[in-house]
């Protein structure tokens, strides 16, 4: 079963923008759930040309339970990782079964 397949573990940060006075935009993250257990895997890569720069891009999949907490998880959402930190693009309810989460996210750098 998946469950037993999640040995490792990854925090995960929601998303609050708020305007300053000057009129900009502030990103803060707080803590949305601590030591989540998950899988980790690369997905798919490749290099990307953005604004006329070629950078490589990859793309990661964690694998978490499916369960009242885990599918608050938002695509706004940030997940730490092994000392990194990747940004939720999408998250999926594989067969939609709510057996587990398939989240794919962007390593920020």
């Amino acid at each position: 079963m998946l469950i037993d397949l999640l040995n490792n573990t990854c925090d995960v940060y929601s998303l609050t923008t708020t305007q300053t006075p000057m009129g900009s935009l502030k990103k803060t993250y707080t803590l949305r759930i601590d030591d989540m257990k998950c899988a980790f895997s690369m997905r798919a890569g490749g290099e990307v040309v953005r604004f006329g720069k070629a950078t490589e891009n990859y793309n990661y999949v964690f694998y978490c339970e499916y369960n009242t907490t885990n599918s608050a998880i938002e695509e706004t959402d940030k997940i730490t990782y092994d000392g990194r930190d990747f940004e939720v693009k999408s998250i999926y309810n594989a067969s939609g079964r709510n057996n587990h989460l398939e989240i794919l996210a962007e390593e920020l750098k």
